[in-house]
């Protein structure tokens, strides 16, 4: 990301029609480092029905917004926020390269915040990767500090898949099912042991988890029978968790991700 500076394009802010989520994409692509990006459901094939089912939603149903950023009505960036109650998390911002410098970025950034006070919400959040370092700092002079580091690692399972019956319950692997047709990732609820686990599932190669799904190899064995070609990603905020697991010689950290947070006054739209 290029240093900003006054604005030097007149940019307009709308959201984005169903016709333009094929450059949404490819800006996600352009912009999210090559070894980051098959980590991450932007690469799952069915991502633009993903879009696509945002866009259609009422604004009343739907928590997720995307908005792009036209210059002489081509896009050249995008932003994609989502709401609650109490907080806004700016998913993704995107600028295209030849149109980084030019106030593109602060444009999008300016949106999201008065889009924050239009709904009354003072949290601002967002999570950046630690090898962004010019994205990183230009947060940081938005107002913007880092409250939490979480550690990605890649993982190939080291257990054999286990045979006879499945000792774990899916609760949902139906909807689950339909839904990973649909958009290439899903979530499953997978109860074992009377715990409960949220394991996603990315693209066709891996399994999203937390890192306490490691202390439970049974669960493990459990979820490589049910689809064996599937790696894990562990997300941990442990920076040590491979020399606290043993798992040195099949555990790969791949990449760092921070979360970060400002506080905005509401008062004045």
């Amino acid at each position: 990301m290029k240093k900003e500076v006054d604005i030097k394009v007149d940019v307009l802010i709308r959201e984005i029609n169903k016709y333009e989520i094929g450059q949404v994409i490819t800006l996600l692509k352009d912009n999210i480092e090559s070894k980051i990006y098959p980590l991450t459901i932007y690469c799952s094939p069915g991502y633009n029905n993903y879009l696509g089912k945002i866009i259609r939603s009422d604004s009343h149903l739907t928590n997720n917004y995307l908005f792009g950023a036209f210059v002489e009505e081509k896009l050249v960036g995008f932003v994609n926020l989502k709401k609650n109650k109490s907080k806004l998390h700016l998913n993704n911002i995107h600028v295209s390269s030849n149109c980084q410098g030019k106030g593109v970025g602060k444009a999008l950034f300016d949106h999201y915040v008065q889009f924050a006070k239009k709904y009354g919400i003072g949290n601002l959040f967002l999570d950046v990767f630690e090898s962004n370092i010019q994205a990183r700092k230009w947060y940081e002079k938005k107002g913007f500090k880092k409250i939490l580091s979480t550690y990605w690692y890649y993982i190939y399972n080291p257990f054999d898949s286990k045979r006879g019956k499945y000792d774990i319950e899916i609760l949902d692997f139906p909807q689950s099912e339909i839904i990973q047709k649909e958009f290439g990732f899903s979530k499953m609820q997978v109860l074992y042991k009377n715990n409960d686990f949220e394991i996603g599932r990315i693209h066709n190669e891996l399994y999203k988890v937390n890192e306490n799904v490691l202390d439970y190899p049974e669960l493990l064995k459990n979820l490589k029978k049910l689809q064996p070609h599937r790696k894990l990603l562990v997300v941990s905020y442990d920076k040590n968790l491979m020399k606290n697991y043993g798992f040195n010689d099949y555990l790969i950290k791949a990449v760092t991700s921070y979360r970060m947070h400002s506080i905005i006054d509401t008062r004045f739209v």
